[in-house]
């Protein structure tokens, strides 16, 4: 039996997790605890906010702020057909990294390849040279 620092309950033993480092070999809080704590934890870390931001963060170095004004500054609108966004994609170089504007799924499909001049040069004599 053990009490737990955080609940102040006295449990058995199975009801704490497993600490090689503690010298009972038992966590300080129950699990009942442990788990609510890290609930809280993941929901305030891991929110869709925190993983939006971090993905803008580490894919295109830009924010979730320069978004939104990118998005205002296209009046809310594809960057290539100008057909009002619902969802969009984050358009950028892939040599460079840097962001061009916010485009609609069709656009960025079709703007997969351009950044390969090898490719486009393929494609374009694929399609017969005509434009």
């Amino acid at each position: 039996m053990k009490h737990c620092t955080k609940c102040k309950e006295l449990k058995s033993l199975s009801e704490y997790h497993k600490a090689t480092k503690a010298s009972d070999g038992r966590a300080s809080w129950c699990k009942s605890c442990a788990n609510s704590i890290h609930r809280v934890y993941r929901k305030r870390n891991y929110s869709e906010a925190s993983k939006r931001k971090w993905h803008l963060q580490s894919r295109y170095k830009t924010t979730p702020e320069k978004v939104s004004e990118l998005l205002a500054n296209q009046k809310g609108c594809c960057a290539v057909c100008s057909e009002p966004l619902t969802r969009y994609h984050v358009d950028h170089c892939h040599n460079t990294g840097q962001v061009r504007g916010l485009v609609c799924h069709k656009c960025n499909i079709r703007l997969g390849g351009w950044d390969d001049l090898i490719w486009r040069k393929a494609a374009v004599a694929y399609l017969g040279g005509e434009f």
